[in-house]
Parts: structure tokens; C-alpha cells; sequence
């Protein structure tokens, strides 16, 4: 945004404004396919290679980028600073109708959206509106019979990232993490019937 506000490019397909004419040739290039990246998984088109292949990275599974903390990996680094930011506890982003607090800025936005009942994104295939766009994006699929998520060790796909996460957890933990899934849990079980009988 210039120091004044003033957005003087308008554009002539949607009546948004921009405050440079190369933010809105860019812009422009949605509504005209111009200069455009094609994925070629899913066919959706992006106006900048970086976007793309960023959105690859949804169909291929790789995740470049690790979290110092956990060693959870991520597809796109601004979703690592977000996560790292949980292992810091900072939730600088707070619910302007109650106390609740977020690491997210998104998650606040569609936290919001619950007090105010406002669901802005519309399902283009049968008329349901959600409050936000990752609801939208999920519903969708099944209209779509979209899989984006891909098991990289037996190529089964999957309509959400939770649910791959639950195949990888249940169908190719090895023996030995299973073994100590499994102490762990007669573990905290053992302590529980201490306390019990013991309390």
C-alpha cells in the first residue's frame, strides 16, 4: 500500500484496486489465463511459478522445510515460522469478541466467524456456504473426487491431509514404534490403577 492509501488501479474484470499497475497486471492474469503456471496434477493455474510450486508440493508430498523444535516438516516456509511459533507458546493474534488467543492470524479470522455467523465462501458446485476457505476446499472434494495428499510409501491418496496422517500412523508404523506406542500406553495404564488403588 503507498504511504497515502491510494489505490488508482482498478481492475476491468472485478472492480479490485491496486496501489501499483504491476500489482494489478499480475492480478489481471487470474481473469485472462495470461502468463499463466498450469499445474500438471489438478490443471489449476497460477499467475506466479513460486505459487506453483508450492502447490506441487500438495500432490508430491515433499516438504522441504523443518521445524528446529520438532522436526515436523512443512511444504512452505511461511506454514514452519506459524508452527514455530506454537513450540514458543506466542499467540499474538487475539478473538476481538472474546479472550481466546491464536498463533494463526487465520485461525483468529475464522475463530471470528463464529460469533458473527458469517460464511463468505461458497461451495460453487451446490450452494453451501462455510466460514472459511480450508472448509470450502475440503467439502469440495467430494464433489471433485480431488485426492491431493499421497502416502509417498504406498501412493494411496487422500482427500485430507489428517486423514493420510492416520493411514501412515496406522499402515506403516514399524513394529518397534508400535512396541512402543504400546509399553507407553500399559504404562500411563499401570499408573493409573496405582493411583487408583492406592488413592
Amino acid at each position: 500500500m503507498s504511504h497515502t492509501g491510494e489505490k488508482p488501479y482498478t481492475c476491468k474484470y472485478c472492480d479490485k484496486k491496486y496501489t501499483k499497475k504491476c500489482y494489478l497486471t499480475r492480478h489481471e492474469w487470474i481473469h485472462t489465463g495470461e502468463n499463466s503456471f498450469k499445474c500438471d496434477y489438478c490443471q489449476k493455474q497460477f499467475t506466479q511459478k513460486s505459487t506453483l510450486t508450492c502447490h506441487i508440493r500438495l500432490h508430491t508430498g515433499e516438504k522441504p522445510y523443518s521445524c528446529e523444535f520438532c522436526g515436523e516438516k512443512f511444504g512452505q516456509k511461511p506454514q514452519l515460522k506459524l508452527h514455530e511459533m506454537s513450540h514458543k507458546s506466542e499467540k499474538p493474534f487475539k478473538c476481538t469478541f472474546c479472550e481466546k488467543t491464536f498463533s494463526r492470524p487465520h485461525h483468529k479470522r475464522d475463530h471470528e466467524r463464529t460469533h458473527t455467523g458469517e460464511k463468505p465462501f461458497l461451495c460453487k458446485f451446490c450452494g453451501n456456504k462455510f466460514n472459511s476457505q480450508n472448509h470450502l476446499k475440503t467439502h469440495e472434494r467430494v464433489h471433485t473426487g480431488e485426492k491431493p495428499f499421497t502416502c509417498n510409501q504406498c501412493g494411496k491418496k487422500f482427500t485430507r491431509s489428517a486423514y493420510l496422517r492416520d493411514h501412515e500412523k496406522t499402515q506403516h508404523t514399524d513394529e518397534k514404534s508400535l512396541a512402543k506406542l504400546f509399553r507407553k500406553k500399559n504404562t500411563k495404564k499401570s499408573l493409573k490403577d496405582n493411583e487408583m488403588t492406592n488413592g
